[in-house]
């Protein structure tokens, strides 16, 4: 996958996904929110660029736009890999296919193809890496794995494949934060950017379990293109604030304040679509206000607070007598 221009990619939300991020059943719905995508600095983009970006030139600072828009792209990447790999290992199961391995396991690889991503299941055996199970996850609603069976003979892995899965072992044996008793949810997509070398970003994300749903302990390391060396690594908080998901089907929304950027990341804007609820953040370090809801980042005014926001279902809670989650993520 390769993107040259953040402001092209700022939104790759999928109709297929629109079921995995709606508001929960029986509560407020929130007033709608009406994206401003006409001003000036609309204006001076190019006219292909999608009405995403033009949102984001219309109502994020400039400083904070690239990193808005690469937080937006990345987390709704994440958040279609990561459904696919759980979809798809669960009809893999239910096939029989994961029964028994050629060998030691080496780990699984997503990969976006047209309108559909494709899971591979690897094992080591005999000095190679071979695939031995595949699935996809056609990208519309409703969501289910198709084409899921075990590969009879083993297929050796690509070059590709081998570059990926070394950069996410690498990844995997660094020390950082880690919020799970269970093995990280893991992402590796190929990546460039304008005036960079060619990359593989590894994402780890510690998984939401029967009884615990993290709000930290995720990062994301740059690696070589080879997947021999980390060229850059960055963690999403430096302590772990973990709900009981019981909690979150009464709550709203979530609140958290945020160390370690002057933005939301992917990973704020991965949770909002996976927990399905708006997430507001505070970031610590410009004392900025800011709401995820949907994978989609928005700057509230100066001054504003949760209750403040025109648009904020916490706000018809905190009338009812319910409060959004608090948490501060990344607190020493």
């Amino acid at each position: 996958m390769d993107f040259r221009s953040w402001l092209y990619v700022s939104c790759l939300c999928v109709a297929g996904l629109a079921a995995c991020a709606a508001f929960p059943a029986g509560a407020a719905a929130p007033a709608p929110y009406v994206p401003v995508t006409d001003c000036e600095a609309a204006r001076q983009l190019p006219a292909e660029v999608d009405a995403a970006a033009r949102r984001i030139a219309c109502e994020i600072p400039a400083d904070y736009r690239e990193d808005v828009s690469r937080a937006e792209a990345l987390g709704t990447i994440l958040r279609r890999h990561d459904i696919a790999a759980w979809l798809t290992s669960d009809s893999l199961n239910a096939a029989g296919a994961l029964s028994s391995l050629p060998g030691e396991p080496a780990g699984w690889l997503s990969e976006e193809n047209g309108d559909r991503v494709d899971v591979r299941y690897f094992a080591r055996a005999d000095g190679r890496t071979v695939a031995f199970a595949q699935s996809s996850l056609p990208l519309r609603t409703p969501l289910a794995a198709r084409d899921s069976r075990r590969l009879d003979p083993p297929q050796p892995a690509s070059e590709r494949e081998l570059r990926l899965l070394a950069a996410i072992k690498l990844a995997r044996a660094q020390s950082m934060t880690y919020c799970a008793n269970a093995p990280p949810n893991t992402v590796a997509i190929e990546w460039s950017e304008p005036e960079q070398p060619a990359q593989i970003l590894v994402f780890l994300m510690s998984p939401w379990t029967d009884d615990s749903l993290p709000l930290g302990g995720h990062a994301l390391l740059r690696v070589s293109r080879d997947g021999s060396r980390v060229l850059e690594r960055f963690e999403q908080t430096r302590s772990c604030v973990n709900l009981d998901p019981r909690e979150l089907e009464k709550v709203e929304a979530l609140t958290i304040g945020h160390l370690t950027s002057d933005t939301p990341t992917c990973f704020h804007a991965f949770m909002s679509l996976q927990y399905r609820k708006p997430i507001y953040v505070t970031t610590v370090r410009n004392r900025l206000l800011w709401k995820i809801e949907d994978g989609r980042i928005r700057l509230l005014p100066a001054g504003a607070t949760e209750a403040d926001d025109p648009a904020d279902e916490a706000k018809d809670a905190k009338k009812r007598g319910a409060k959004p989650v608090r948490a501060r993520a990344g607190k020493r």
